[in-house]
């Protein structure tokens, strides 16, 4: 059930659906004279054609994947200032105002629960923090704590066709809404919002919302297979001379190592200039990505991603541990370090349909539904949402009247019966004490 009228749509998925952005090829940037191939070049093509092949295998058959993780957030700023704003409470410390204190670091706790089903490329989240967050000063290692900034509670459903975002906090009357149910006297807070799709897979319109898929082995928008096809690709004609120079494999007993060098500007030629990136796939884990590493021309970390693997159902290995670092571009400063654990997963298992629906919610009626596309209001009434107009003459209409009435009219006869039996038990009781 949609509860903001959208239309029904044929839905599919598949996992190579995500496409290489024009800035990758820019980066990359492989030009170079066309030469024969070595048998280097061969070797090469041909390990990294067997590390596509074996990622690939392991996800081709995921139709279904649903579970729970643990996550930890750890944030990094220079000071707190940077990290609320200047303060404008007046009683606030006159130190907690400045740039003085810091740099600071924010931990923060949560549990992710998501359902996926790939072939319609539909995704189920709901985030909860399980501890308040903590700011804790670095120099000093005092607590500090900072009101209204924290992690957002919040369940989102994502679909082709919309994104649905119920938080789990207290929303007050939406602006330009005079129906809205809170203006006249609704105690029901809970609300929906309904906006287009993510567009890109980093546009997410509430920090809150994780993507799984993302948890995946892969190199930004790619999944790590089509990564490696790509490198493929730029092996042959005119980008061989860069290919061979730009790209190294290394087989070790553990698997295989995969380095990457990327030009940053036209007519780059220098390899100690450019900015790298090391991928390792480990065997123990079947030949997935076990890390991926990208660094600046002077060996600095930029950002960094480390899985582990379990082995689910249908002997797919999903990702048990992942842990992300990103640094400035410089690798200098810390940003943020972000692990994902998981607790528990079941894979290719059917998923009721309405996981991915606002049904899911579990909404009371009054709840709202706010359309951002075209600013309509819904309400929740009996298992319907109604448009705002439509609701306020359900609830003021005679039938809702005269139902009340006939409440009414039952509490006063109840009353009128229990008031004649008390004076029949008197009546009884007192003839009964006078013959006595």
């Amino acid at each position: 059930m949609s509860y903001f009228h959208s239309s029904a749509a044929s839905l599919r998925f598949v996992l190579s659906r995500r496409t290489l952005s024009a800035g990758l090829l820019v980066i990359l940037l492989l030009t170079g004279n066309s030469s024969p191939a070595s048998g280097d070049d061969d070797a090469k093509r041909k390990a990294i054609r067997f590390l596509a092949g074996r990622t690939a295998a392991n996800y081709q058959n995921l139709r279904t994947w649903q579970g729970r993780y643990e996550v930890s957030t750890t944030l990094y700023h220079p000071s707190l200032a940077a990290f609320t704003g200047p303060s404008l409470r007046p009683d606030r410390e006159a130190a907690d105002r400045t740039e003085s204190v810091g740099p600071i670091t924010v931990l923060r706790e949560a549990e992710l629960e998501f359902a996926i089903d790939f072939e319609a490329d539909a995704l189920y989240t709901s985030v909860r923090h399980t501890r308040p967050q903590q700011v804790r000063e670095d120099r000093t290692g005092r607590e500090i704590v900072v009101e209204g900034i924290s992690g957002l509670d919040a369940e989102t459903i994502t679909t082709p066709d919309e994104h649905l975002v119920h938080p789990d906090a207290h929303i007050g009357p939406l602006v330009n809404q005079p129906l809205d149910p809170l203006r006249r006297g609704s105690t029901n807070s809970d609300i929906v919002y309904r906006a287009p799709p993510p567009q890109r897979p980093g546009e997410k319109p509430f920090a809150a919302q994780y993507d799984p898929k993302e948890f995946l082995p892969g190199d930004d928008d790619l999944f790590i297979w089509e990564t490696l096809n790509l490198y493929v690709q730029w092996s042959t004609g005119n980008d061989a001379d860069a290919f061979r120079r730009q790209v190294k494999v290394d087989e070790t007993p553990d698997g295989y190592t995969l380095t990457i060098r990327f030009r940053t500007r036209e007519g780059q030629e220098d390899l100690s200039r450019m900015p790298y990136t090391v991928y390792e796939f480990a065997k123990s884990s079947r030949y997935n990505l076990a890390a991926l590493t990208s660094y600046s021309p002077d060996g600095k970390v930029f950002h960094s991603r480390e899985w582990t693997y379990r082995e689910a159902e249908d002997g797919i290995m999903v990702p048990e541990t992942l842990v992300q670092v990103l640094n400035t571009p410089d690798g200098r400063t810390r940003v943020s370090r972000k692990e994902f654990r998981l607790l528990e997963s079941v894979v290719n298992e059917e998923l009721p349909a309405e996981t991915f629906t606002a049904e899911k919610f579990d909404l009371a009626d009054g709840a709202r539904f706010y359309d951002r596309v075209d600013g309509r209001l819904s309400v929740l009434h009996k298992g319907k949402a109604l448009p705002a107009v439509e609701y306020f003459e359900k609830v003021n209409s005679p039938a809702a009247n005269d139902q009340s009435g006939r409440f009414t009219l039952i509490l006063v006869l109840n009353l009128v019966l229990l008031a004649v039996l008390a004076c029949v038990y008197m009546v009884r009781r007192r003839a009964r004490q006078q013959k006595g």
